[in-house]
This record gives structure tokens, sequence and C-alpha cells, in this order.
């Protein structure tokens, strides 16, 4: 297999999301299916942000539309380049490539 199959399938953290231990199922959202989202068993929330299209597009949520708990700020780890920000409530890939997602693990809080 090549190095970028195995970087995908031994990725840590996208298999803690598969195996969280709540067992909760990804469901898309009922207003945008570019959207998935899944609990998880310490509060944060997994969002798969999908561009379906043929080109690159910008494929944009925000913290409320994917069911998570108001809060003043959202801490968003990126799990394909495994960097952090925080947000106040914007989710967003921008420019992501056609046919590709991000992957976000969302928290309620900053810090």
């Amino acid at each position: 297999m090549s190095a970028q199959t195995r970087a995908i399938l031994t990725n840590r953290e996208v298999v803690a999301v598969d195996q969280d231990p709540a067992s909760v199922q990804g469901a898309l959202l009922p207003t945008d299916d570019r959207i998935m989202t899944k609990r998880l068993s310490d509060g944060s929330t997994a969002v798969a942000l999908l561009n379906r299209a043929e080109k690159p597009a910008d494929v944009i949520t925000t913290a409320r539309a994917a069911g998570l708990p108001p809060a003043s700020c959202y801490t968003v780890r990126d799990l394909w380049s495994h960097t952090t920000h925080t947000t106040t409530g914007a989710l967003t890939a921008e420019a992501l490539a056609s046919h590709d997602a991000a992957l976000l693990r969302v928290t309620p809080h900053c810090g």
C-alpha cells in the first residue's frame, strides 16, 4: 500500500471517531446533505464536510446547525491536518477538492 493509504488507515484521531465508545452512527443534516455529524462520548461532535461537486468548493456550516450546544467559543480539531483552532461558531472547509471531505472534531468550549 502507498504511504498515503497507510497514513489514512492509521490516523489515530479518525479511528477514534469511528470507534468512539458511544457507538453513535453519523447522520446527514436534514438541511444540508454535505454535512454529516456524530456525537462523541466526550461531549464533542465529529463533523464531516463533504464536497460532492465536480470542482473545488467551500463547504460551510455552523456549530449550531451541526447540533452542538450553545457556547461562546468552540475548539475545532482538523483530524486530517492535525491542526487546532477556535471559532465562535463557523465551521468551514474552504476550496475543498472535488469529492473530498474535511473531518473536524468540535468541542463546545475553548481552552
